[in-house]
């Protein structure tokens, strides 16, 4: 807004620092310029009642106070009069969130004002607001340290205007009471407390969420993750723990990196989803290739839920695989043992019996039981004939119980078996060509 120059009597008073005088003549009740002068210099004297007298009158012109808000246009708006109406307020009577309003405008018109972003915190968070916007200034709030609100430096915004451009110690008087005296006032929690208010309206934001998204999940995690975790209480840690528990079995999948969450966040469920996330977790790590994790997350789940045909089949699996991967070693004796257990229960509970019968032919015949692997391999033939399977099923156990008869130079039944297998591999009988 253009004004025209204070008197030079006005401006000598104030550049020798005579602030006492300066307020006598200052004609803040007849001039939008001088008011704006005045404003500064009630700040300056801690004077109140003055303050407000001069918004009362001058709010209307400058469109800065709620009832005139909505006309304030950006363009034109006196960047500088708003900083010492928002300031000023602020010290007098505290952040107040009635005036989010005056508070979002002068944020608007003042990006890197360090303050102003703390006092639309405060104010959204003693709303309970949980609304984007409140959201995004929440995380704002959380990067600023109370260092910048102490050295902040509003004179290049007072150096705007021509009349306080040429005023030094005018300045630099008014930017220490609006800027470090204001902190120092108390009128601002410590940064430790701002931020954890900040901190429990952005989780409540995420916690509170029907389905949270993979973006939520990512922030969930970097705030356990975090180096300084002293913004979380024992309470919310554990809420995460639950929501991302709850997630990755709503997605029935969880990335690896998530997977050392997921185990401690494992301790605070309840004993319901204890076996679906150890299961989970078990699966997940069978996926990556991590055969003894798995078996430990997977073993923790079925006892648990005993008699789970499933979850007893992806243990076996799981088994299967460590077993050959430990390549012979000392362990892999133990092991083996505990594997062929593992698929002799799946074989118990019968659903998956065909897939067990044959890892057991197998293993039957990795320990030299070669009569016993042939028991196996003749089980799964009375299956075969009991319950209908898939040609790829029946192809599969007539093929690996000739070989086994083959190595057991029982070549007239192995050759047999071939034949009969070779109708589920090419559709017809390979022996009549």
């Amino acid at each position: 807004m253009d004004g025209h120059k204070i008197s030079q009597s006005l401006k000598l008073l104030l550049a020798t620092r005579r602030y006492g005088l300066a307020g006598k003549i200052v004609a803040w009740d007849e001039d939008a310029t001088e008011a704006k002068v005045a404003l500064a210099l009630s700040i300056l004297r801690g004077d109140h009642d003055w303050f407000y007298k001069i918004t009362e009158l001058w709010d209307p012109y400058y469109c800065s106070d709620l009832p005139y808000i909505d006309k304030a246009d950006p363009e034109s708006s006196d960047r500088l009069w708003f900083l010492l109406r928002c300031h000023g307020d602020i010290g007098y009577r505290g952040v107040d969130w009635r005036y989010l309003p005056l508070y979002r405008y002068c944020q608007e018109l003042i990006p890197d004002n360090p303050f102003l972003v703390w006092t639309l915190a405060l104010a959204y968070g003693e709303k309970k607001s949980l609304e984007l916007e409140a959201l995004q200034i929440y995380e704002q709030a959380l990067q600023i340290p109370e260092s910048l609100l102490v050295e902040y430096d509003s004179r290049p915004i007072m150096a705007e205007d021509e009349n306080f451009a040429s005023l030094s110690w005018f300045r630099s008087d008014l930017n220490e009471v609006i800027s470090y005296y204001l902190w120092e006032a108390g009128r601002y929690p410590a940064e430790t407390e701002v931020h954890q208010r900040c901190q429990e309206r952005l989780l409540k934001a995420r916690l509170y969420k029907e389905a949270l998204s993979e973006e939520d999940v990512e922030w969930l995690c970097d705030q356990l993750q975090r180096q300084d975790r002293t913004l979380l209480t024992d309470h919310q840690k554990v809420a995460i723990y639950r929501n991302l528990a709850s997630w990755a079995l709503k997605e029935g999948r969880v990335q690896h990196s998530l997977l050392p969450l997921l185990e401690e966040g494992n301790r605070y469920l309840s004993i319901w989803d204890k076996p679906k996330v150890e299961a989970l977790i078990g699966k997940s790590y069978l996926r990556s290739g991590e055969w003894e994790k798995a078996v430990y997350w997977l073993q923790r789940a079925n006892l648990r839920k005993k008699n789970d045909s499933h979850l007893a089949l992806f243990l076996a699996r799981a088994f299967f695989a460590w077993f050959y991967a430990l390549e012979k070693s000392e362990k892999s004796i133990t092991i083996f043992e505990e594997c062929y257990q593992a698929w002799l229960e799946v074989l118990a509970l019968q659903d998956y019996a065909l897939e067990a019968l044959l890892v057991l032919a197998e293993l039957a015949e990795v320990k030299g039981d070669l009569e016993e692997s042939q028991k196996m391999y003749e089980q799964a033939l009375e299956l075969l004939a009991q319950e209908p399977y898939s040609d790829d099923d029946y192809g599969r156990v007539y093929l690996r119980f000739a070989l086994l008869l083959f190595r057991r130079e029982k070549e007239p039944e192995a050759t047999e078996l071939l034949e009969q297998g070779a109708v589920f591999w090419y559709g017809h009988d390979w022996a009549e060509e």
